[in-house]
């Protein structure tokens, strides 16, 4: 089972963002970028093909919400904007991927933030995401971000206790 963690979306519309490190820019998807955006979630993810990304994109909040990081004219991290529910209105930041050589420069905050925010000035009650144990980088990203653990199962109050140990 998946962690979950979660915002109001009020406090989505505070997520603190850094700077974008010179080189890189912070920006939603355009036409063009499904390539270099399925390469790095194929490296994260294997059950990702081009077909699921078009599918995903079919709904409106990936279109409009949606974070990419460029650099020299490729994608090294992004993550995507997604409706749970319409009512409540709830959202989510799904798939939150960065390249390996380019991790440690803040990227994965600057795209779940600019998510967040997107989601919680757009109406949205509450933002969640799902995250696994091993994933501490992301999980510290999350708890920076406001983020907060949604405790569901009788195993949840552990897992969380040896994260909150690692970090």
């Amino acid at each position: 089972q998946q962690l979950r963690m979660t915002i109001a979306g009020s406090a989505a519309r505070q997520c603190p963002l850094p700077e974008v490190p010179f080189g890189y820019c912070s920006r939603g998807f355009s036409p063009g970028d499904e390539a270099s955006w399925l390469e790095l979630l194929v490296t994260d993810f294997n059950n990702w093909n081009r077909e699921r990304f078009d599918a995903f994109l079919s709904e409106p909040e990936p279109w409009q919400g949606s974070c990419v990081i460029e650099h020299k004219g490729r994608i090294v991290a992004a993550t995507f904007a997604s409706r749970l529910s319409a009512q409540p209105l709830i959202g989510s930041v799904d798939y939150v991927v960065c390249d390996s050589e380019h991790r440690g420069r803040k990227l994965g905050l600057i795209a779940c933030g600019t998510v967040a925010r997107y989601l919680g000035e757009n109406g949205y009650q509450s933002i969640s995401l799902a995250t696994d144990d091993c994933r501490l980088a992301a999980i510290k990203v999350y708890f920076d971000l406001g983020f907060a653990p949604v405790i569901n199962r009788i195993d949840m109050p552990v897992r969380w206790e040896a994260i909150r140990h690692q970090l």
